[in-house]
């Protein structure tokens, strides 16, 4: 990982507790570069250059208890919403079509402020596969619906699809 910031005590701070003793390399910029490199209006004074983590097959795999499927949702701050939603709600696994914006575009992970942290992103994912796949109950919503929501059992296995 490598970290530009501009000199200021508050960036000092956040980055000690961050990294504690073992900080990542860092490049110190002048205020007028990082305001040039930086992809947002107002930056907040610190900018990471991070590698998008792989999944790992983790002992729990295809296991999944709450998961969410995501269908060509096109707008990176909407999907970063959903994502901060979907880890609020204690989701484990996130389903992304392949029409859908990416999960690690700067808006995006601005937009979920975290949860990336505590999600399984699954990009280009074949949604009806994996629905197919899942063991319990997969849930759409539809203006056709023959039920609602509250009618419907959320115990056990339960995934969301959204569109």
């Amino acid at each position: 990982m490598s970290v530009a910031y501009f000199e200021d005590i508050e960036n000092q701070r956040f980055l000690n507790r961050l990294f504690g003793n073992t900080l990542p390399k860092i490049t110190i910029v002048s205020n007028a570069l990082f305001r040039g490199i930086s992809p947002v209006k107002t930056p907040t004074g610190i900018l990471a250059l991070i590698a998008i983590p792989e999944l790992k097959k983790e002992a729990d795999y295809g296991k999944e208890i709450f998961s969410v499927l995501l269908e060509a949702i096109q707008d990176p701050g909407n999907l970063g919403s959903i994502l901060r939603s979907a880890a609020a709600a204690n989701v484990r696994d996130v389903y992304l079509s392949k029409q859908c914006t990416d999960a690690w575009s700067p808006k995006t992970l601005r937009a979920a402020m975290g949860a990336h942290f505590l999600l399984r992103i699954h990009e280009n994912y074949d949604l009806q596969k994996a629905a197919q796949e899942f063991p319990g109950t997969v849930i759409a919503t539809s203006i056709q619906a023959t039920k609602n929501l509250f009618e419907i059992s959320l115990a056990g296995p339960t995934a969301f699809v959204f569109r």
